[in-house]
């Protein structure tokens, strides 16, 4: 077995058990002349929690050698009594590149994630996503400044 074939596994195994893959839309609000106006944002996520330092450096590592872009951020914990007192430490795969990449060299085994990273990956491969120069073109306005006083 090669590197590359046990990182591929190993990604795998640990992005099936410890990962998650999120596609969802969300309504909210913006203020705009002081006035709400509904907006929607869409969240896309393949990210790892954990609270072992090495794990997420060796998925670090592991995603440099497929060329897959990501972020490491780490996390205090509110309540010691819920989780503890270890740090938790989320990798987050980020870009439409980096989904792309993750689909074709890594993916998953469950089912529901690789739907979900199918859906992802779909999602901001449309025109919209890539060119933000084509919402203008389209006719998308651009948000009213707030009037100052």
């Amino acid at each position: 077995m090669t590197e590359v074939e046990y990182a591929r596994g190993w990604l795998r195994g640990t992005f099936d058990g410890e990962g998650s893959c999120t596609f969802g839309i969300y309504e909210g609000h913006q203020r705009f002349d002081y006035e709400q106006l509904p907006y929607f944002k869409v969240m896309c996520r393949v990210q790892l929690y954990n609270t072992d330092p090495q794990i997420i450096q060796r998925t670090s590592e592991y995603l440099h050698l497929f060329g897959i872009e990501h972020t490491i951020q780490s996390y205090k914990r509110k309540s010691l009594l819920r989780w503890g007192k270890k740090p938790m430490w989320v990798v987050r795969v980020g870009k439409a590149a980096g989904y792309k990449r993750f689909l074709d060299e890594v993916g998953f085994t469950n089912l529901q994630k690789q739907t979900v990273l199918r859906v992802i990956v779909a999602y901001t491969n449309r025109e919209k996503y890539r060119n933000p120069q084509v919402r203008r073109k389209l006719g998308a306005r651009k948000p009213r400044q707030p009037i100052q006083l």
